[in-house]
């Protein structure tokens, strides 16, 4: 997938029609230049929402 704009859409198809159920997430390192997506269960308990765009979190600087 080239366009962004479709990238978009197809996550947030994902997200209303399996309520959470599936993570999805972004791969731009496609040899072909354009960006594939990758979909997996969602880890029980865990959400993307209101993790900032893409739903990546960044564990750097946590202390246990």
């Amino acid at each position: 997938m080239t366009s962004k704009d479709v990238r978009t859409a197809f996550h947030k198809v994902i997200r209303e029609l399996f309520g959470g159920k599936f993570e999805t997430e972004t791969d731009s390192s496609t040899p072909e230049g354009g960006a594939r997506i990758t979909v997996k269960w969602a880890h029980q308990g865990q959400s993307n929402r209101g993790q900032g765009r893409g739903g990546r979190r960044n564990d750097a600087g946590k202390s246990s």
